[in-house]
């Protein structure tokens, strides 16, 4: 009789950690998916090199507050090749714990440049402060998907200075938020 009762208690508790890890593993996370897309410019090319995504949590109740590093998919993008509901994926589905977002960082690195149309002439394109923040003001909630897309509008961006370089200072059109399941 006292083998019957170890061994269902040695089954119960084995039960019981399996749905404690289980719950742990599933746990409270919710998706997001950043994308990138692009208007119209009187330039042949506009090149950016995306080298991270972070995103900063309010919501100290939670644990989460400050930035959050993103799996980013980094790369030079030509901006002008993500036109007409065309975009580029900057990070795709990452679990993220539960709570509010307030900003979206992109930080950027050195290898960006533009090219003029009816010109064969790269020239390198400076962004002061070398990252750009947005506002995104949104929720990870559980088992569900946020998706953002950045709407940049490329010729209010790109500014020719006095001294013949030209500066990137981004005009972003709207950051879209959808949630799906």
């Amino acid at each position: 009789m006292k083998a019957i009762s170890k061994i269902t208690t040695v089954l119960l508790l084995a039960a019981g950690m399996m749905l404690v890890c289980g719950c742990r593993k599933n746990g409270p996370f919710g998706g997001l998916t950043v994308k990138m897309t692009d208007t119209p410019a009187a330039y042949s090319e506009i090149n950016v090199e995306v080298i991270r995504l972070e995103v900063h949590y309010a919501d100290e109740k939670m644990g989460s507050a400050g930035w959050i590093g993103l799996n980013t998919k980094a790369g030079v993008y030509n901006m002008l090749l993500l036109q007409n509901d065309v975009t580029a994926v900057l990070t795709d589905d990452t679990r993220l714990p539960l709570g509010k977002i307030t900003q979206l960082r992109l930080i950027l690195g050195g290898n960006n440049s533009v090219v003029e149309i009816n010109s064969q002439v790269r020239h390198p394109l400076v962004i002061p402060g070398g990252d750009i923040k947005l506002n995104v003001d949104s929720e990870i909630d559980s088992n569900k998907a946020l998706q953002i897309i950045l709407d940049f509008e490329a010729s209010g961006s790109i500014n020719l200075t006095g001294n013949g370089t030209y500066q990137m200072n981004p005009v972003v059109i709207k950051v879209q938020s959808v949630m799906y399941n």
